[in-house]
């Protein structure tokens, strides 16, 4: 197959007609004034450059456009005018006020009572203390009365001072007839000693008491004590009728001194704790004038000043105090009376 050739370029007239003009624009015909000049130029073929428009022949150029281009970016438009809108004629709505606030729980009863006793607490021990001072705790509180003096029939006479009189086992064997005890006290006479025993029952100290016709104003007491349990064992003096002083150590290594009034009740004239119990304990009780002095294994534990009514000795006593609903029992040996 083949093509026919391109027609030629550019393109002629049709036969018989004129040949284009060479030039544009078009020339007008022969005779004719030229064609104005026009400022637009045809647009250049495809892939040539544009160049801007021509002036006519003999001027400069075109006069300066009153068209400005618009500026880039565009700024924003002019913000609409604010108008105040007209007050509203209908109330504000309801605001509810706050609800009142909820009343206080009321107090716990028995928190009122458990503060109540806490501070009742408190005060009692404040004013226990202050009642104690300076003797240290108050042990042993419950103390059982003491008797009045039972004495012998034939006391025993005494002589000029020194050890007047001394027992091995008091109240036992040759030394029975020297001594008396209470209706309160069990005894029991064995090698090793006096067992005296205060039944939980007794309403008063266990108490066997050395009987003499007479006594000077100042004089010691010495005896050995064992096997003391549920009490406390000791010493009597100035015993008057139901007056005297005891001085005592305890089962549970506590001590203390007690004042016997005129009807046979006791108080505590001085007390504290050993720093630790034994087994056995020697005790000493010395009365010089009105100073009173007691030692535990010859070890000084306290003294007090007599009551000034407290003159007379009538018998000196070997003492058992039970504890509270319990049987007390201790041996007593050695012992002795020096004035």
């Amino acid at each position: 197959m083949t093509y026919p050739d391109p027609p030629p370029y550019p393109p002629q007239p049709p036969t018989g007609q004129p040949m284009y003009p060479p030039a544009y624009p078009p020339q007008p015909p022969t005779g004719q004034p030229a064609y104005p000049a026009s400022p637009y130029q045809p647009a250049p073929p495809t892939g040539q450059p544009v160049y801007p428009p021509q002036p006519p022949p003999g001027q400069t150029g075109y006069p300066p456009s009153g068209y400005a281009p618009p500026a880039w970016p565009p700024t924003a438009p002019p913000a609409a005018p604010q108008y105040p809108y007209p007050s509203s004629p209908y109330p504000a709505p309801y605001s509810p006020p706050p609800p009142p606030p909820l009343p206080e729980p009321p107090r716990s009863r028995v928190t009122l009572v458990l503060v109540s006793v806490l501070v009742g607490v408190v005060f009692a021990g404040l004013a226990g203390l202050a009642i104690i001072g300076f003797h240290g705790p108050k042990v042993n509180s419950t103390i059982s009365s003491i008797g009045q003096i039972q004495p012998t029939a034939t006391p025993r006479a005494t002589s000029t001072p020194g050890p007047t009189y001394s027992a091995p086992v008091p109240a036992c064997g040759v030394n029975a007839s020297d001594w008396n005890a209470a209706a309160s006290a069990v005894t029991h006479c064995s090698a090793a000693g006096l067992m005296i025993t205060s039944p939980a029952s007794a309403n008063t100290i266990a108490e066997v008491f050395l009987n003499l016709t007479s006594f000077a104003s100042s004089y010691s007491l010495k005896v050995h004590v064992a096997a003391l349990t549920h009490g406390c064992a000791g010493m009597a003096v100035l015993r008057d009728q139901y007056k005297g002083y005891d001085g005592y150590v305890c089962a549970d290594g506590t001590w203390k001194i007690v004042r016997y009034d005129s009807t046979g009740h006791g108080s505590n004239v001085a007390q504290g704790k050993l720093a630790a119990t034994k087994p056995a304990y020697d005790l000493l009780f010395a009365l010089a004038g009105r100073n009173l002095a007691l030692r535990i294994n010859n070890v000084p534990i306290s003294h007090v000043t007599v009551d000034a009514t407290y003159t007379v000795t009538q018998a000196v006593s070997l003492t058992l105090d039970h504890f509270t609903n319990v049987s007390a029992s201790a041996v007593y040996s050695t012992f002795s009376l020096t004035q």
